[in-house]
């Protein structure tokens, strides 16, 4: 549907529009499903009829939208038929405000038991995943505009929804629910640690390569020592590198923050960091290896894992010795939507790479490598805050092939959530262990 022109866009819009006016759909699932039809319908606008025909009256559209209200919610969901195809875009779009607010109304905020099925519906040609969350960062409209006159952007329209495919570029994209009760809000801070001095012991040949252990003096107190100044801090999340945190030191990590009690300060708020991302390691899985990062709360519990998607390939054109994970995780909190990624899953510079197409609010990324690697990561961090707003934390070690005019200057790089994001890789070097700040 993609390659359509204005006079096939609007055949194939008369044609859906036909269909959802004779479905006899009911209730929010009927409303689910129209929605997701219409926004299919935007989503594949041709170029010139969204750049040529997408500014409207906000008046106009304020009238449409209580029309179509009135009509959905006496399960109504019929439109007039039109060959204009600027007024053909403002009924639709009507129709989506309408559809987003009253399905919203109907269903909430809810906890949902099972939101991989309770949230599915299926579209024209694949299946979408409606959640009933609008986010942090969400309207692309200006504020104190001095006209009455704005663009019609799907993903504005949907302002108590979010869409993903729930298969993107041959991927399961996967919800997990969190009741953080409020807890992770605007403006939060954010932390990432790097360790001085690790060295990566290796399992090699000339083919591939997985890492099996490393040495890092006294790695076990730094872990201690940065939940703990994650806590007094109070940040919502702590994400350390890729391939750092062996078995040993995750159960540590896990054991340290179950202990809380006797180095975290009691308060009303809540424990904190609410998440940490414990790097990541190559683990065995049956007669593979996986490289996997485990997400734990505040006291230690796990709460899902990520497995990385894409392979490292190092300069000698070794393989990563890994399995590949075929899951996107998200976590879904009451207003937030949180992705993981682990360093290639993010820094893809081909087109096509996981990350670029999701409509998300955060992503946390464990990394290892070295500068082109984080050239890559705030490529993408730029690409998805142009388009969804997202706000992107990658923490990455340096690995053993560090190129030579920067080996021993930076302990690692860290990329901030910020709201420029014309950076150089030099802005995201760190020379101390710790860095933190607020999500811009």
């Amino acid at each position: 549907m993609d390659d359509m022109n204005e006079k096939q866009w609007i055949e194939h819009a008369r044609s859906v529009i036909a269909r959802m006016g004779a479905a006899g759909r009911r209730g929010h699932r009927g409303m689910a499903a129209s929605l997701v039809e219409l926004a299919e319908l935007m989503d594949c606008l041709p170029l010139a009829t969204k750049r040529n025909r997408s500014v409207v009256s906000m008046s106009r559209l304020e009238r449409k939208r209580e029309a179509a209200r009135g009509r959905i919610l006496a399960d109504n969901h019929a439109m007039v038929q039109t060959d204009d195809p600027a007024d053909l875009l403002l009924r639709i779009a009507a129709q989506i405000q309408a559809l987003d607010e009253v399905h919203h109304d109907l269903v909430g905020p809810d906890q949902p038991y099972d939101p991989n099925s309770q949230w599915r519906i299926p579209g024209t040609d694949r299946d979408f995943l409606l959640i009933p969350r609008q986010g942090a960062y969400r309207t692309s409209r200006k504020e104190g505009s001095v006209d009455d006159r704005i663009r019609l952007v799907r993903r504005d329209l949907m302002k108590s929804h979010r869409l993903l495919p729930a298969h993107m570029n041959g991927l399961e994209v996967r919800l997990t629910w969190r009741d953080m009760a409020g807890e992770w809000p605007v403006g939060l801070r954010l932390a990432g640690a790097v360790f001085p001095d690790l060295c990566f012991e290796l399992d090699e040949n000339d083919v591939d390569f997985v890492v099996t252990g490393v040495e890092c003096d006294g790695q076990d107190s730094q872990i201690r020592d940065h939940l703990e100044t994650a806590h007094h801090e109070r940040c919502a999340a702590l994400v350390l590198p890729e391939l750092t945190i062996t078995p040993a030191s995750l159960a540590s990590l896990k054991a340290h923050l179950g202990n809380r009690l006797g180095w975290s300060t009691p308060s009303a708020d809540p424990a904190r960091p609410l998440l940490v991302v414990a790097g990541s390691w190559h683990e065995e899985d049956g007669a593979d290896f996986v490289n996997e990062a485990k997400i734990v709360d505040a006291y230690g519990y796990e709460i899902l894992r990520h497995r990385k998607i894409l392979t490292f390939t190092d300069p000698e054109l070794r393989k990563e010795r890994i399995r590949p994970g075929d899951t996107i995780n998200i976590l879904v909190t009451e207003e937030t939507l949180i992705a993981f990624g682990i360093c290639l899953d993010f820094c893809e510079k081909g087109r096509g790479g996981p990350f670029e197409d999701l409509d998300v609010d955060y992503v946390l990324v464990p990394s290892c490598g070295w500068r082109s690697t984080m050239q890559g990561h705030i490529r993408t961090a730029d690409l998805m805050r142009s388009r969804y707003r997202t706000r992107s934390l990658v923490v990455q070690q340096p690995d053993r092939l560090l190129p030579p005019d920067e080996r021993g200057k930076p302990l690692g790089y860290v990329l901030l959530p910020r709201e420029d994001l014309d950076l150089r890789v030099s802005d995201t070097h760190v020379y101390r262990p710790w860095t933190a700040d607020v999500a811009g």
